[in-house]
């Protein structure tokens, strides 16, 4: 999905810019809902909630700020940056979240 994107984002269309973002959006709620679901229906069993939560909290700040850059119809580098900050913190939640979690439960 990722390098489908990126090779409509730099097509000189904005129609396939957009397109590309609404696909990317697509396939994250296809995930965060009828995967979640299906999985849930086919052998019913608990969701560790804490773990669900956290990517759904970071997927939704996602989505929010790409709509912030798709409102003001322009990305700087600062934009870009933050994402690539944005991912960073959150593979720091998981990481530490983690090692936190297993102390904690001891």
């Amino acid at each position: 999905d990722i390098f489908s994107a990126l090779a409509d984002i730099n097509q000189p269309d904005i129609k396939r810019a957009s397109l590309a973002f609404g696909a990317l959006f697509g396939a994250g709620m296809f995930v965060t809902t009828i995967v979640v679901g299906s999985v849930v229906l086919s052998r019913p069993f608990t969701l560790t909630q804490r773990p669900y939560m956290r990517d759904l909290i970071f997927y939704i700040a996602a989505v929010y700020w790409t709509f912030y850059i798709l409102w003001n119809n322009r990305i700087t580098i600062l934009i870009s940056v933050g994402f690539i900050m944005m991912y960073l913190s959150y593979v720091f939640v998981v990481i530490f979240g983690r090692i936190i979690y297993q102390k904690w439960k001891k």
